[in-house]
């Protein structure tokens, strides 16, 4: 499927829904999961899945409070991080409440292996559960 900027569906209802706020640690590991906090809300996402990608890319970095992004190595990853994140729910078609718990686990998984040192077998151990335990929590 070819790449497209901006999203046509699943939008419906967002207005309802709780911003997520997600805890983010990037660059500090000694800072730990409450270095950062994002809090992203149905309509900046959609702002998101509509903008292409340089306009997302600065909405996140806004959101992420990595003002930097272009100019320094770590936070342009951190920030290309979030939205391959995004990207991915959104070609999956999945639902703003699937896109929210998705990405809110990416986020706290690569979070927490910064923070914590996680190996690869920890972070998909991490990943698994944290998953599970949200997709549970969906209505």
């Amino acid at each position: 499927r070819e790449p497209q900027h901006g999203y046509s569906g699943g939008l419906e209802g967002v207005a309802t829904m709780e911003p997520t706020a997600m805890a983010l640690a990037v660059g500090d590991e000694q800072a730990g999961l409450e270095a950062h906090r994002v809090i992203i809300s149905p309509a900046q996402l959609a702002e998101i899945w509509a903008a292409d990608e340089q306009a997302a890319l600065g909405v996140l970095s806004r959101l992420a409070s990595q003002p930097e992004y272009e100019s320094d190595l770590r936070q342009s990853v951190y920030v290309n991080f979030l939205h391959s994140a995004l990207l991915y729910c959104r070609h999956s078609e999945l639902s703003v409440a699937k896109t929210f718990a998705a990405f809110d686990v990416s986020v706290e998984v690569l979070a927490r292996a910064c923070a914590e040192q996680l190996g690869k077998e920890e972070a998909f151990g991490l990943w698994s559960q944290l998953l599970m335990a949200r997709i549970k929590a969906l209505p």
